[in-house]
């Protein structure tokens, strides 16, 4: 449904900004002064995603954190319910991380600390967040953090909306208990809290596989690689902080996010950066350029004495660069939970899930999902070091 330039109220929407599983997103200019806001569009009219999206604007409403956008108010347009709710500048953080890489540690416990704090206001609301993800989290302008996105969080008390037994959540990103069917509490938000943690000194999720079924059996046994093992500037204190989050047994994890904090504050070596100064790190130089200042000079003596005594025309021609191009490549699994699906690429079936797509580090990759009697699926994403994307389908009416 294509809304821009449509008014809603005393707004224009003027940019789209994403959609998510329920929801347009579009940034909107109040026409006389001009001010900037987000509304979230309802784009299903079934009773259970009405009653989710009224979930969301009740939970969203209700909370006042300065990492959470702010909610304005509810409309309605073209008959659907919108959320009208703060404009949050800046980056994502899976968009930090796919720019950057492994963020410094330092500045990774900075921003989780952030997210732990509002994590932890949510908690004392009787709220659990239950999709707390790199894609839910914005950095703006200003480095400070802004949690997003309540459409599947969950009121601990009275709440009906999810079934027992029922799979809700980014799949990477849920826990045992969730994985298991169990009931998401604040420790299910713990979890995510370490995965996040994990993701950012990394640039890899902790539970990754080809299949779901791998992906679920690695989830339940909480195996993952030590993260000192992909990066060595992740102390042991560090590593420990994140196997808190990490535990199988919820009874094991840090029990609160104030604990996580405190945990994350005893880090040593680790510097905290105020709030507001979480700016982007710098691209990691390789290991060579590290050499010193006399070495390096030493080494470009060398190498000017090697090529002006003629030496290079006894040097072998350049190698072919087919091996490098070929690390580059990563092979995604595309799936679907529930079944089976087709997948088309440029409108012509090219397989069905799960489907194994091999691509070029930072290629975009654009397919479509089909399954009789639901609605296609657009899959869109950028190829990092992610190796599996899931999706639910939506029936058609």
């Amino acid at each position: 449904m294509s809304a821009l330039n449509a008014n809603i109220g005393e707004y224009r929407l003027v940019d789209f900004i994403g959609a998510g599983g329920m929801g347009e997103v579009y940034r909107a200019v109040h026409t006389r002064f001009g001010r900037e806001i987000a509304i979230k569009i309802l784009n299903q009219v079934e009773d259970r995603a009405i009653e989710r999206f009224q979930n969301e604007v009740r939970i969203q409403s209700s909370l006042r954190h300065p990492a959470i956008a702010e909610y304005y108010g509810l409309h309605e347009f073209r008959g659907r319910p919108c959320l009208l709710m703060e404009l949050v500048d800046g980056e994502t953080l899976a968009d930090r991380i796919r720019n950057c890489g492994a963020l410094p540690p330092a500045a990774a416990c900075a921003i989780l600390r952030q997210i732990a704090e509002a994590v932890g206001y949510v908690h004392s609301q009787g709220i659990v967040h239950r999709d707390l993800k790199a894609n839910n989290i914005k950095i703006n302008s200003a480095g400070r953090v802004k949690v997003l996105d309540f459409g599947i969080a969950r009121v601990t008390r009275g709440s009906h909306l999810t079934r027992a037994g029922m799979l809700i959540g980014t799949i990477e990103n849920l826990a045992p208990e969730q994985i298991n069917g169990g009931e998401a509490d604040a420790r299910s938000d713990i979890w995510a809290l370490g995965v996040l943690l994990y993701e950012m000194v990394t640039a890899r999720m902790p539970f990754e596989s080809e299949s779901l079924p791998a992906l679920y059996d690695k989830i339940r046994s909480a195996e993952y690689t030590p993260p000192s093992a992909l990066n060595r500037a992740v102390t042991p204190a560090l590593e420990q902080v994140i196997a808190g989050c990490l535990r199988k047994k919820p009874a094991l994890r840090f029990q609160s996010a104030d604990t996580l904090i405190r945990a994350l504050d005893a880090v040593p070596q680790i510097a905290t950066i105020a709030p507001g100064k979480t700016a982007r790190p710098q691209a990691h130089s390789p290991r060579w350029l590290l050499i010193g200042g006399g070495a390096a000079a030493v080494l470009l003596v060398l190498a000017l004495i090697f090529f002006a005594g003629g030496a290079h025309h006894n040097l072998p021609k350049r190698t072919s660069s087919v091996a490098a191009a070929d690390s580059d490549m990563k092979t995604i699994t595309v799936d679907t939970l529930d079944g089976t699906a087709d997948v088309y690429r440029d409108g012509k079936r090219v397989g069905a899930t799960p489907y194994q797509v091999q691509a070029a580090m930072g290629k975009r990759v654009d397919l479509e999902l089909r399954r009789s009697g639901y609605k296609s699926q657009a899959v869109e994403f950028d190829v990092t070091e992610r190796t599996t994307y899931s999706y639910a389908m939506d029936p058609e009416k």
